[in-house]
């Protein structure tokens, strides 16, 4: 095990007020984890969760977006994750006219991201997790992320449950199959 993915529901930056820069103390205390990983050599995942209630047809969000991503970029993190689970994907009306369905969203919102990530970071990683991580099915929404969704992300799933009690390896075969992408196993 050599990876330690940063998403604690306590740091209020990286979910709720995701589109807030993080206050100097709680930077020091993040370039603190970043460097215990570096020195034991764990690859430290950086993840950012804005789907509670990001605009994706509002360019001034993904701006912001990206002015946080800069500033954990700045403390020397290369990788990333882009967790939209545990929302309501539903799309206001406004982004519904626009991208249609939510998984459309979910892969805009992803693929801007990699592509600002490789323009700023020299072989970065990125993991999205998908509202729909825990299915092993085929639906409009993953469909959605298979076909759109750049094909170097990495994909999320937690098997046929949130916390499935066996993954086969025919499962997850499958899973990498619809997902069209490579899949992390969510544990």
């Amino acid at each position: 095990l050599n990876t330690y993915l940063y998403a604690p529901k306590m740091d209020i930056y990286h979910r709720d007020k995701w589109y807030l820069m993080y206050p100097e103390e709680e930077l020091r205390q993040l370039e603190t984890l970043v460097g215990i990983s570096k020195e034991h050599l764990i690859d430290f995942y950086y993840c950012i969760s804005p789907g509670k209630d990001f605009d994706y047809a509002n360019e001034q969000e993904f701006e912001s977006l990206y002015q946080k991503l800069n500033q954990v970029i700045d403390e020397g993190i290369r990788n990333f994750a882009l967790l939209m689970d545990d929302i309501d994907y539903k799309l206001s009306d406004k982004n519904k006219n626009l991208f249609i369905r939510p998984g459309i969203a979910h892969a805009v919102i992803t693929n801007k991201i990699n592509q600002y990530l490789k323009s700023r970071v020299i072989d970065s990683s990125l993991i999205m997790c998908p509202t729909e991580y825990h299915s092993n099915w085929d639906s409009i929404y993953l469909t959605d992320l298979n076909e759109r969704m750049d094909k170097d992300v990495i994909i999320f799933f937690t098997g046929d449950n949130v916390c499935a009690e066996v993954i086969t390896n025919d499962v997850a075969k499958h899973v990498k199959e619809v997902m069209g992408h490579p899949v992390a196993l969510w544990e």
